[in-house]
């Protein structure tokens, strides 16, 4: 596949790393939705259960999928044995894996609701399980925001972000 150069003259290296901080900003905007459910428990209706839940699928667990799967790895090959570098790596990695586990959670508690109109007789509870989630995502697209993209421009080489661009087309449209 070549490579090709957008008008504003940036590389495709340069747009996979936007791509990446895009995500994160995605899933900040998934927070979004989670805050305005539990915000507004029990008023929200069913339709914005189902489209939150559909958010939710669509981008966690493929963002995590996407750090931990691809973004880790290059990261932990070109730390260079930098142990300060290797902790925070692999500290984005655990808190990734957790938070893909809490999205099996958030699914739950979303099909619980979905089907049982549990939102309606327990919205206290509900608004306290949908805030635990949206506020450990942001603080984990806070490490990746302050953090991992920032690393991630200082060690990956333009070639690196090549090969990211080419295991994620999407990411270079």
């Amino acid at each position: 596949m070549a490579k090709t150069r957008n008008p504003l003259g940036h590389s495709s290296a340069d747009r996979v790393l936007a791509y990446l901080m895009e995500r994160s900003q995605r899933v900040l905007q998934i927070c979004d939705l989670l805050e305005a459910l539990a915000d507004d428990l029990p008023k929200r209706s069913i339709p914005m259960w189902r489209e939150t839940k559909k958010q939710c699928a669509l981008a966690l667990s493929s963002h995590f999928a996407l750090v931990v799967g691809v973004v880790v790895p290059m990261l932990l090959e070109r730390s260079d044995g930098v142990a300060d570098r290797e902790d925070v790596i692999l500290r984005v990695k655990a808190d990734c894996t957790d938070l893909n586990h809490r999205v099996s959670d958030l699914e739950e508690l979303f099909s619980d609701a979905l089907s049982t109109s549990t939102y309606r007789i327990k919205s206290e509870a509900l608004g306290f399980a949908l805030r635990a989630h949206f506020e450990a995502l942001r603080r984990h697209i806070g490490w990746e925001t302050d953090v991992l993209w920032p690393l991630a421009l200082r060690i990956l080489t333009p070639e690196d972000l090549d090969n990211l661009a080419d295991t994620i087309p999407d990411a270079v449209h």
